[in-house]
């Protein structure tokens, strides 16, 4: 039971702290106006699915490695960290491909609008931000196994380790800051 709230918290830190970073990355970036209401939106940086998915699959294979460098039998934990494994690469496939190409139609249909005497009313219908782009699912990832990391240091007590998890944040935060940025100036030209 300890490791299902272990699995389900790290899985929960993910999705609040994506979604929060993606709002503050957005009101700091983007110049966008800050509201509370967005945090739960969809699409943009770091991507909350691919971050869930991730986490609960990198603590899934840090929990069957040290299994079997316990010298446990650890055939079941294999089997259930490749079904994560599985299950990530169908949600990460869905945010780059299904999900991107949707919003792509939605922009696509709001192009094709302008000028009409709908305009106005298709733009609110089809003002859709619900994919990803690569870089958008790598953030979340990275975001993912970060925090998985962090979990798995306090789960194992392995407090020694929590710098280094600090310093890992901190670095994704600032980095993401930069690429965001650069994307933002290509973005505008």
């Amino acid at each position: 039971m300890k490791l299902i709230i272990y699995i389900a918290l790290t899985a929960l830190a993910t999705c609040v702290l994506s979604q929060t970073l993606k709002l503050l990355f957005n009101t700091m970036v983007n110049k966008t106006k800050f509201s509370l209401r967005k945090i739960t939106s969809d699409g943009n940086y770091p991507s909350s699915h691919t971050g869930f998915v991730t986490s609960v699959t990198a603590i899934s294979w840090i929990y069957t490695v040290r299994e079997i460098l316990n010298s446990e039998n650890a055939s079941i934990s294999v089997w259930c960290s490749m079904a994560f494994t599985a299950l990530a690469v169908v949600i990460i496939r869905d945010a780059l491909g299904v999900r991107y190409t949707v919003q792509k139609l939605c922009e696509t249909v709001t192009k094709l609008a302008e000028g009409s005497e709908h305009e106005e009313e298709i733009r609110k219908e089809m003002d859709i931000k619900s994919g990803h782009k690569p870089y958008e699912v790598m953030g979340g990832a990275i975001l993912g196994i970060i925090v998985a990391g962090i979990t798995s240091c306090i789960y194992y007590k392995l407090y020694k380790l929590l710098p280094i998890a600090i310093v890992a944040i901190v670095l994704y935060v600032v980095v993401s800051i930069l690429v965001l940025k650069k994307k933002t100036k290509e973005n505008a030209a």
